[in-house]
């Protein structure tokens, strides 16, 4: 019984966590771009739901990059498909809520996309 306690105490732990990472990256999405708090909700959501499905499996979505042209990608952060990633410095790393990372299959490299590019459906 103790075991479950804990268990589901994690749980509501790792769910509280993730629903504070949504909230976070839509604030810094609206700061950022000067969109609606609405609007940056879905960002964050879809963007959530995309960063989720890609720890599962390969998917393929689209974005808008910087120059304004459209970029459908291919991505996943399957860990048998992702190569080991090491880091270049011993700098301390500083999570940014306005990007999401992901390993482009097509390019062969880890790209990131700005939350905010999505396109929304």
């Amino acid at each position: 019984m103790l075991h479950n306690s804990n268990s589901q105490a994690q749980t509501v732990n790792e769910q509280y966590k993730e629903l504070s990472n949504i909230m976070k990256t839509a604030h810094a999405v609206r700061k950022d771009e000067g969109i609606t708090m609405s609007t940056a909700l879905r960002l964050a959501w879809k963007s959530y739901r995309l960063k989720s499905q890609m720890k599962s499996e390969v998917v393929h979505f689209a974005f808008r990059k910087i120059d304004g042209t459209l970029r459908e990608a291919v991505g996943t952060l399957v860990a048998d498909l992702v190569p080991k990633y090491e880091r270049k410095t011993d700098r301390p790393h500083t999570p940014s809520y306005t990007t999401q990372c992901y390993y482009d299959l097509d390019r062969g490299n880890f790209r990131c996309y700005r939350v905010a590019s999505l396109l929304l459906n």
